[in-house]
């Protein structure tokens, strides 16, 4: 009769051990990611916690904001395919909206005959230069002229990053 009761209680814990480390597997959210081409293809691969390796235990649903447009992505295995098309070398940013702290990814995709080649930018640089410039536009007046044209020929001629998108990702870095 004892062991019977042991045998059941037994039972009962690994039963319930195996529950606990079930719930603890599940992914709620992406804690970070990168973007990558792959057989002409845009993927966004999620990554572990040392950022080296592919989580393959990303799976479902969740929901990014590309260049500012919210488009639900189907993980299997850590891997999305990306399917909103981009017209041409392009700016764009990526950001997971599922997260209470969002990781903002700033990309240059550079097309390439039928298919984009991603070049990732660090988002500091959107603070750096302006201030570099500046600060070399005060020592020398008449770079200030060029810095302003060149600034201006920058937001006019470029696809995909205009002065309202480059504020709000300089804003979201910051906070």
């Amino acid at each position: 009769m004892r062991s019977s009761y042991l045998v059941f209680f037994l039972f009962i814990l690994i039963a319930s051990l195996q529950a606990v480390s079930a719930q603890t597997t599940k992914i709620k959210e992406i804690e970070d990611f990168k973007l990558i081409e792959e057989s002409g293809k845009l993927k966004i691969v999620a990554l572990t916690t040392n950022n080296e390796e592919i989580d393959e235990k990303v799976n479902g649903s969740f929901m990014f904001s590309i260049s500012g447009i919210d488009v639900p992505l189907n993980f299997k295995d850590g891997e999305a395919t990306v399917k909103q098309q981009f017209s041409g070398s392009t700016f764009a940013y990526f950001r997971s909206s599922n997260q209470s702290v969002s990781t903002i990814k700033l990309y240059y995709l550079q097309q390439i005959s039928d298919y984009h080649w991603p070049v990732k930018i660090p988002i500091s640089l959107l603070l750096i230069i302006p201030i570099v410039f500046f600060i070399i536009g005060y020592f020398v007046r008449k770079l200030i002229f060029l810095f302003i044209g060149i600034l201006l020929a920058f937001f006019l001629f470029n696809k995909g990053l205009n002065l309202g998108s480059y504020f709000e990702v300089l804003w979201n870095w910051l906070i």
